[in-house]
């Protein structure tokens, strides 16, 4: 296939590549957040997400993995404040427990609780 001489192809300056696809991800995270608040009505809030006096109970490993969804560890560790993102794969790994004041603040981050 031979392509003609003045064939030309625009690509977006860099910047705007990057303004896209950090757009993109904050959609993600948008409609990861509806459909928690959508899944909110159907089933009761997990023991984990009750404020720690009342009831609360540590998260599962797996919990913690399916509720960071969509954002990478170090998304996570970026919004916790937390300089080593080794610390999420600890906790989602469950070798070590999350603190609560961790889990809390991102539940809160990401609107799942209030």
């Amino acid at each position: 296939m031979v392509l003609p001489k003045d064939l030309k192809i625009d690509v977006p300056p860099i910047a705007m590549q990057k303004e896209f696809v950090m757009q993109k991800r904050a959609l993600e995270r948008i409609q990861a957040i509806v459909n928690t608040l959508m899944l909110a009505d159907t089933k009761p809030s997990p023991l984990s997400w009750i404020e720690f006096d009342n009831g609360y109970e540590p998260p599962t490993p797996e919990e913690i993995r399916e509720t960071f969804k969509p954002y990478t560890g170090s998304e996570v560790a970026n919004m916790l404040g937390i300089s080593d993102s080794r610390s999420i794969r600890r906790w989602i790994g469950g070798d070590v427990q999350i603190p609560y004041a961790a889990w809390r603040l991102f539940l809160v981050l990401t609107g799942r609780v209030f």
